[in-house]
C-alpha cells in the first residue's frame, strides 16, 4: 500500500504551520482513504492510535487540520448518532 503526498501539499503554508501530530494524522487519513474523493470514517481513537497520541490530542489535532484547511468534517458525530465516528473529506483543489 502507498499514499500520494503531493509536493504542492508539503510545500504549502498549511503544511508548514501544521504540527507533527497533524502531519501524522493527515497521513493516516490519506492511508485510510481509498481514492481521496470519498469521505473517510475516521474516529479520534483511530487517529490517536495511528499517531501514537491520546484520543484528546487526536481530537485537537483533527480540529487543527480542519482549521488550516487540509480536511473538512462532512458528517459530525454525537450521542444522537449512536456514537458513529465523524466522516472527513480531504480538501481537493486546495493546492491548485
Amino acid at each position: 500500500m502507498y499514499i500520494k503526498l503531493y509536493h504542492a501539499i508539503i510545500n504549502s503554508n498549511a503544511w508548514r504551520v501544521s504540527s507533527s501530530n497533524a502531519r501524522a494524522i493527515y497521513i493516516g487519513l490519506l492511508a485510510k482513504s481509498s481514492n481521496g474523493s470519498e469521505p473517510v470514517v475516521y474516529s479520534v481513537r483511530e487517529a490517536g492510535k495511528f499517531a501514537n497520541v491520546s484520543k484528546n490530542t487526536a481530537a485537537l489535532t483533527l480540529k487543527e487540520l480542519e482549521k488550516i484547511g487540509l480536511i473538512e468534517c462532512i458528517e459530525d458525530s454525537g450521542f444522537s448518532s449512536k456514537k458513529e465516528p465523524r466522516k472527513w473529506a480531504i480538501v481537493e483543489g486546495f493546492f491548485d
